[in-house]
């Protein structure tokens, strides 16, 4: 588990005096190499812009968080990561690879062979389907990477949220 920052803010009114109290801290395991420490960059210059906000007082504080809410809400969408045992690998006429895996105990399409399919090139295709092919005969675990909230959500078939990849896993 990876905590790259922590800010919290309190509000004291004892009757007029307003203090204001920000509290930034980095803690990070590098274990994953440079994502890590992209996204740890990113927070601590998060908690310095917090810092500066507080500085200003407190109704620009109110400001401040009023638009980042805003922001927020339109974006809440997370990625997902789903790890997964494939039992069954086919693919169908019209060139649609389609997976039956422990996600879900579900089949899922996954790319077309003959086109583009939800963003996934057929090049890409291919290599997926050798990917789950080898998995499937290895018995290996797959890591599959949605832009979901969680892996219940990928749905079935066709109508399958495309992964944004899939990576074999401890072959």
């Amino acid at each position: 588990m990876v905590t790259l920052c922590c800010c919290t803010f309190s509000f004291n009114n004892n009757h007029s005096n307003k203090s204001l109290h920000a509290e930034a801290k980095l803690v990070a395991s590098f274990a994953h190499g440079s994502a890590i420490i992209a996204q740890a960059s990113q927070r601590v210059l998060s908690c310095i812009a917090w810092r500066y906000v507080l500085n200003q007082g407190e109704t620009t504080l109110k400001k401040y968080i009023f638009i980042i809410s805003l922001v927020a809400s339109f974006n809440l969408q997370a990625a997902v990561n789903c790890s997964a045992k494939i039992n069954h690998v086919y693919v169908s006429k019209t060139g649609e690879v389609v997976l039956h895996s422990t996600i879900n105990n579900a089949y899922h399409s996954v790319c077309s062979l003959n086109s583009a399919w939800k963003s996934v090139s057929t090049e890409v295709c291919k290599g997926w389907l050798s990917i789950s092919q080898t998995a499937q005969v290895t018995k290996s675990t797959v890591i599959m990477r949605y832009n979901l909230n969680s892996c219940s959500d990928i749905g079935a078939y066709s109508s399958a949220t495309s992964p944004e990849y899939i990576m074999l896993y401890g072959l």
